[in-house]
This record gives structure tokens, sequence and C-alpha cells, in this order.
């Protein structure tokens, strides 16, 4: 069975205008007249295609000594086949192939910016890139006396 979008099903020419992961698969004419039928040899429909980026990385702001996750969402053919490589500051994170990075304690080095090239089984690549700022907190300054505290009187008693 076709999808709707083609044409040519009785004819010479068979046409897919708007090719879709669907129509991967394999395609064979029947050619008929009063004299009989003759089968064509089978064609093979590949369809590929960009990996698209459905929801990019957002640009994280985190304090020091915090969690940082980034998530990347792609679509498209061979999604079942998708593969991921996170970079940092364009230098590959060794072991990190998933859609989601996470630094679980951010430290100063951990700022700059992170990438993920996304490639399907066709070897098509997408690349969604994020930035992740660190913060370092205000150091509070708290002083408690050391010992007890002494009281002293000025003056002479009334």
């Amino acid at each position: 069975s076709f999808s709707s979008n083609v044409t040519g099903i009785n004819s010479d020419t068979l046409v897919i205008p708007d090719v879709r992961s669907s129509d991967d698969n394999n395609y064979t004419c029947v050619t008929s007249n009063e004299g009989g039928s003759v089968l064509s040899e089978t064609v093979q429909l590949t369809v590929t295609g960009l990996p698209v980026v459905v929801v990019v990385p957002s640009s994280l702001t985190v304090e020091l000594t915090h969690m940082a996750t980034f998530t990347t969402v792609v679509a498209g053919v061979g999604s079942d086949d998708f593969t991921y490589q996170w970079l940092h500051n364009w230098t590959m994170i060794v072991g990190e192939i998933s859609s989601n990075l996470t630094i679980r304690s951010v430290d100063t080095t951990s700022a700059g910016m992170y990438s993920c090239i996304v490639t399907n089984l066709y070897g098509d690549r997408s690349l969604s890139t994020a930035m992740l700022t660190v913060t370092v907190p205000t150091p509070t300054v708290t002083i408690s006396p050391s010992g007890p505290i002494q009281r002293a009187m000025v003056g002479s008693p009334q």
C-alpha cells in the first residue's frame, strides 16, 4: 500500500514527491498485456535524512558545586539508531553518548560551550549547542566571640 501522495501506480513511472521514512522499501513493477505479465527487477528505496533537533539544550547558569543537565531531543529517519556525542569547548567528552549530559558538581572548569553531535545510521549529523556559566557564591563572614563574653563597667558605682 502507498501513501496518498504517490502518483503513477498504473503507469511506467512511479513518483513519490514527498518521500517519508515509511516509503523506505523494496519496489517491483508488474507489466501486463494480452500476452501475460512480467516482473521488473526489485529496486530498493532507502530514505535518508538529517536528524532534526526538536529540543535544543538550554544555556544554564549554575552555582559552583551544583548540578547541571543538558538535554537534546532529535527526530528523523533512523531515530532508533541515533548516536550522540557531547563536547565541551569542542573537545569530546569521553563516555557521554546519550541525549542527556549531567554534570553532578560543576566547578570553574565546567564553564563554557557544550555541544551535542547527533548521527543517524546514514551518517548524517546535526549539532546543538548551549553555554554553561558557573557562578561562585559570595562568601559570608560570621564573627563569633571566642571564649566567654565579659562585661566591664566604666566609672564609679553610685
